[in-house]
This record gives structure tokens, C-alpha cells and sequence, in this order.
């Protein structure tokens, strides 16, 4: 089993980057040259209680209470050379019937994934690191992946690579392609 203090990490980690295209900087109100800012997020689900951990609305989530789950900042630009990261309470998570889709959407300064150069890791403690290349991925012409399904059931704590790169790219589209349920409304940070 998991002890106090196991977690799973998912790290997006990118280059300071501007796209050669300004439209997304444009739709969002900045100026052509946008740094390229990639987050991430996921879909959490404990007890079935549903909600989002993400930087949009300060959505950051907790490790020691539901949802077990914490963006630990927001890299508005890739400055940071370690990203962003998620951490998952593995102890916490396995106590309780759960299930999590950690994401990477493009914020601004490029159109889609192919355009962009992000690299996801998922470090498991008992198991590979897991790699997702947003712009080698097949289907990398979206703004939105799911990269994971994260589920805890009485054998523990199971990790899915899904690589799922969801069309229409908004968050309702992904929560439609999982069937999440939640409600959502534009934002900005």
C-alpha cells in the first residue's frame, strides 16, 4: 500500500516559445508576439464529487483533503525550467473511490499542440515515468489532451497513458469526451 507522503507527479514542461501566428493572443486581448503558455489541470472525481483543478478561476485543489490534488503554480510564459506540476496524494487517493484526468490545454501564444513543443511526465513511485510529446503525438492538431486516467480501487492506484487529444479543444470538450458533467463558463487568469 501507500504510505503518508507518496505522490504521483504530472509535469508539463516547456520552452519559452512565441507562435508565428498571433490569433489565439489576439482572441484572448495581447499583443502578436504572445510567449507560448501551456497549464495544466484535471478533472477530479473522490466519493463522486466532481470538480476541476486548474489555474483558471485559482482552482489550485489541496493534498490533504478532497480533491487530493494540487497544481502547484502557474508558469504563465515557461520561464520556470521545471514547468508546472500536479501532485496526486497516492495515501489519500487510495483510501477513497476516485478517479482523475489530468490535462494540458494551450492557453495562448499557439493554435494547437503541433505548434507548440510540450512534454508531459508522469512519475509513478512504483512504476516507469510515463512521456507524452504534445507535438509528436499523432493527433497533436488540438488545444486540449487528456493524458491520463488515474483510478483507485481496492488494488491500489492505476495509471492510464491516454494521450487523448480532444476535438473542438475547450474545456466542455473535454469534459464531454469523458462525461464528466460539470458546468462550465468562460475565464481568464
Amino acid at each position: 500500500g501507500y504510505q503518508p507522503g507518496d505522490t504521483l507527479r504530472v509535469n508539463l514542461n516547456w520552452t519559452r516559445q512565441a507562435a508565428s501566428t498571433g490569433w489565439l493572443r489576439s482572441a484572448f486581448g495581447g499583443g502578436k508576439n504572445a510567449a507560448l503558455d501551456l497549464d495544466l489541470g484535471a478533472l477530479t472525481d473522490v466519493d463522486d464529487d466532481r470538480d476541476v483543478v486548474q489555474a483558471l478561476g485559482n482552482a489550485f485543489g489541496c493534498l490533504d483533503q478532497p480533491p487530493f490534488v494540487k497544481l502547484m503554480g502557474d508558469d504563465r510564459a515557461g520561464d520556470n525550467k521545471d514547468g508546472e506540476d500536479l501532485l496526486f496524494n497516492l495515501y489519500e487517493i487510495s483510501r477513497h473511490r476516485a478517479i482523475y484526468v489530468p490535462f494540458a490545454y494551450i492557453y495562448d501564444g499557439a493554435p494547437r499542440f503541433d505548434k507548440a513543443n510540450g512534454i508531459v511526465t508522469i512519475q509513478q513511485p512504483h512504476g516507469p515515468d510515463l512521456i507524452i510529446n504534445l507535438a509528436e503525438e499523432v493527433a497533436g492538431s488540438s488545444r486540449m489532451c487528456g493524458l491520463a486516467v488515474i483510478k483507485s480501487d481496492e488494488g491500489g492506484v492505476h495509471v492510464q497513458r491516454e494521450a487523448r487529444f480532444i476535438s473542438g479543444g475547450m474545456h466542455r470538450d473535454l469534459d464531454r469526451a469523458y462525461r464528466w458533467g460539470l458546468t462550465w463558463t468562460s475565464g481568464r487568469k
